[in-house]
């Protein structure tokens, strides 16, 4: 058995910190697992990811300069070797999490998941990092390169995610969720005239709004449509276009916060509960984790290439495409 990346060349460049390998145990069409390290890490941290019949997709997190990457399957391994270096532009993306003035910024979710401000934050800046890898991908099958969108970063370079403390109070905040463009419309303004962020005419904001509710009557029978679903949740839009890009936080529960946690997540079989949860499945059978993930990852992709200009399209993430984010 050998071991063979097929998207990506050994001493490639890449211009972001997280690419997705694609590759197969040649002769072998076997389930398994593999791991992967990177010689910036300490030796005994890596990730483990599943090898289907013969097949694997993995992400690895590159620090600047050159990285030495290993990946491993029982008795075969594979080194490459790939260098990071950080864009030099002036325009960036800007995720950050949005918490109503007299709110605490918990997200609803499981009693079992970190809900806090600071644990979205990290699901969002990383799943920021992971629509930047998808679209690198995309445009590279594509014939354009691995061009893609550039984050926000800290000193470090590593990329983050502000949380806003909005001047809206929650009840206000209610008030506006039947109009698709109030709540868009407030944050907008207030963002763009806030003095905690520099280079606004620079960026794109990637909102998100920590005070999404779903909420179903205890006697009332489990929503059939989308639109449904809506009709029992609070808080919530998805709209994109101008400098902003904003969301509801309805199935951030399901989001990985970690390279670690992401195939975990991207393949979690567990049911969404209907009665307590909003449920964005897009209509699959069995109403998963996993496909809550992909649509919602995948419409914030979609929002977010409005604020570039782009129009609707027949396929793609511009359509319906998004709900299948799992499929890169």
């Amino acid at each position: 058995m050998k071991l063979r990346v097929h998207n990506v060349s050994d001493g490639e460049s890449l211009a972001y910190p997280l690419p997705l390998l694609v590759g197969e145990t040649e002769g072998s069409a076997q389930d398994g697992r593999l791991t992967v390290h990177s010689s910036t890490d300490p030796p005994d941290v890596f990730t483990e990811w599943p090898v289907v019949e013969g097949n694997f997709k993995v992400l690895v997190r590159l620090q600047p300069g050159v990285n030495t990457v290993t990946l491993r399957c029982g008795q075969d391994w594979l080194t490459i070797t790939l260098r990071y270096d950080r864009p030099d532009f002036v325009h960036f993306v800007r995720p950050v999490y949005v918490v109503c003035s007299d709110d605490d910024g918990y997200f609803q979710g499981p009693s079992e998941e970190d809900c806090s401000a600071q644990s979205a934050a990290k699901r969002i800046a990383f799943g920021a990092e992971i629509i930047q890898t998808l679209t690198a991908e995309k445009m590279h099958e594509h014939g354009f390169g691995r061009v893609t969108l550039n984050l926000e970063t800290d000193d470090q370079g590593c990329s983050v995610c502000h949380i806003f403390q909005s001047k809206l109070r929650l009840e206000e905040a209610y008030s506006m969720t039947g109009s698709v463009y109030e709540l868009w419309s407030y944050f907008g303004k207030e963002l763009m005239t806030s003095p905690l962020f520099a280079h606004k005419s620079r960026c794109k904001f990637y909102c998100f709004m920590s005070f999404t509710r779903y909420n179903l009557p205890k006697d009332s029978c489990l929503p059939k449509t989308h639109s449904d679903i809506l009709k029992h949740t609070k808080g919530h839009t998805a709209l994109g276009g101008g400098g902003l890009a904003l969301f509801g936080t309805g199935n951030l529960h399901t989001w990985a916060d970690s390279v670690s946690r992401f195939s975990q997540c991207m393949t979690n079989r567990r049911k969404m509960d209907r009665r307590k949860f909003m449920d964005d499945s897009a209509y699959r059978s069995g109403h998963y984790y996993w496909a809550n993930y992909a649509t919602g990852l995948g419409a914030s992709l979609h929002e977010l290439g409005h604020t570039f200009d782009l129009a609707h399209t027949p396929t793609g993430i511009m359509a319906r495409g998004f709900d299948d984010l799992h499929k890169v």
